[in-house]
């Protein structure tokens, strides 16, 4: 599944490991505008315990997914597709 990354959460949960939730955008499916009225895209977040520091908002990823527990998909890792490239506007300060 294909995904604009929108936001990042990233923190430690109870146990001390580190997590990700990765926000973004992602295109409705043929079935889902082929059979109802779409208009945008669709918003989804995927939790995971993968690291995630490459990822910067604005990246395009191609998220894996492989059978988990009780036959669930899990997240089993991503490829950047399309790094988020920053616009150059002349004469605007430079980030920090």
């Amino acid at each position: 599944m294909r995904l604009t990354v929108t936001g990042l959460i990233r923190g430690k949960n109870k146990n001390n490991k580190d997590f990700c939730v990765i926000h973004g955008t992602t295109p409705f499916s043929v079935y889902e505008s082929e059979n109802n009225e779409t208009d945008g895209v669709k918003t989804m977040n995927v939790y995971t315990s993968l690291d995630c520091n490459i990822l910067r908002v604005g990246d395009v990823i191609d998220l894996q997914y492989e059978p988990g527990f009780e036959g669930k998909a899990t997240l089993s890792g991503f490829e950047v597709v399309a790094p988020f490239k920053e616009n150059k506007v002349p004469g605007a300060p430079a980030k920090s």
